[in-house]
């Protein structure tokens, strides 16, 4: 079976996957907590409409609580301040427009929820389709990332599967109307979000950020804004024929307003909401970390995760084909990531593990070369290799 299959040694690639399925573990986490805050809520008031920026609001507050992570951390490591220096007024500059786009792709987001007429967006391949096509292209043209033969054609096997799935699953997706405004919104929030990837990857291995730094600086900067919008639209009042008019409270009407929140609130809803900001801002400092050690195409992983699941809970009638390719689709993922390596047919000949391998052996191959020569060719030999390595630097 090696012969033609065979698993990368151990390290940090089954590392990288631990991590995936810690991510996958606090996406069910929040949802579930989401799901039993809404039961609750509905409990206690009968119909309850839902609050369109509580969701942001707690994503922004669970991640800015890695604020808190980052000052043990330095306490721990006894880590001094002298890579402060390293950021200037244009990396101030850059975070601030970072953090406001990725504010931009969040009311997007409200806003395409608004035009399905659903209460949530989903990781699909509605939307993974276009992250795929955004994280190949930022990682090769602005991180000079160097793709292979088997990573190519991983590539193009990949989005083979997403867009026959995403075909068998069309009507779903096409039982809203401005479909095609919609998903010109996707893109843009696709294209926000791999940025969004980039950046935070640029700042902890140019800057040296830590996960922690990353997660709770872009946390409290969007929070910050999030919670001054909230406050400013939750005293300004509406006409209840106006199609701005999302959330009824006391007789008025509002966009939404922050203070509905605490209508019915019972100590099960607290719970829910305090948790479900814990586990939205560890699934962001998860994703970080992951970054951190490697590339942004390590993400697809946790994408094809999430799509893998709601694959599984989907009612669709060709439900066994989608789970059965999603995990045919996991298999051409990990030969991309070279966690699998396919070892006939020339295809791993490029893989990191092979081209270290060859070096080795051209380095024993000197090695050898130089030891069967006689004692004054070998000096000769020694001082060639020496103005050789020169040359390289």
């Amino acid at each position: 079976m090696k012969k033609f299959i065979s698993f990368s040694k151990f390290g940090k690639n089954y590392y990288m996957i631990i991590l995936i399925v810690c991510i996958v573990a606090t996406y069910f986490g929040y949802w579930e907590t989401l799901i039993l805050f809404l039961e609750d809520k509905e409990k206690h008031l009968g119909e309850y409409e839902e609050n369109l920026l509580m969701l942001s609001f707690l994503k922004y507050l669970g991640s800015s609580y890695f604020g808190i992570g980052e000052i043990i951390r330095k306490k721990i490591n006894k880590e001094s301040s002298e890579f402060d220096n390293i950021i200037k007024i244009n990396d101030i500059i850059y975070i601030g427009l970072i953090s406001f786009f990725v504010l931009m792709a969040e009311f997007l987001a409200i806003l395409i929820r608004q035009i399905n007429g659903k209460d949530f967006i989903y990781i699909d391949e509605y939307y993974n389709i276009l992250e795929f096509i955004f994280l190949i292209i930022s990682s090769k043209f602005i991180f000079k990332t160097r793709y292979y033969k088997h990573q190519y054609t991983s590539v193009i096997i990949i989005f083979i599967f997403e867009i026959i799935r995403y075909s068998v699953k069309f009507e779903q997706y096409f039982k809203f109307d401005n479909f095609i405004l919609v998903y010109f919104l996707q893109m843009i929030r696709a294209f926000i979000d791999s940025v969004f990837i980039g950046y935070s990857k640029v700042l902890m291995n140019h800057k040296f950020f830590s996960p922690y730094k990353v997660t709770y600086i872009f946390g409290i900067i969007n929070l910050i804004s999030i919670a001054a919008i909230y406050f400013i639209i939750s005293f300004i009042s509406i006409n209840k024929d106006s199609s701005l008019c999302f959330k009824e409270y006391k007789g008025k009407c509002y966009i939404d307003n922050f203070l509905s929140i605490f209508d019915g609130l019972s100590l099960i809803q607290i719970a829910c909401l305090f948790f479900h900001s814990i586990f939205v801002g560890l699934g962001r400092f998860l994703l970080n970390y992951i970054l951190s050690k490697f590339t942004t195409c390590h993400l697809i992983v946790y994408y094809n995760f999430c799509e893998f699941f709601i694959n599984i809970k989907n009612p669709h009638e060709n439900k066994s084909f989608l789970i059965i390719s999603s995990v045919l689709e996991f298999f051409i993922i990990f030969v991309f990531l070279e966690i699998i390596e396919i070892n006939c047919f020339g295809i791993s000949k490029d893989t990191q593990s092979n081209i270290d391998k060859r070096g080795i052996l051209e380095d024993s191959n000197k090695e050898e070369d130089r030891e069967s020569l006689p004692c004054d060719d070998k000096n000769e030999y020694t001082i060639d290799l020496k103005e050789e390595d020169g040359n390289d630097h």
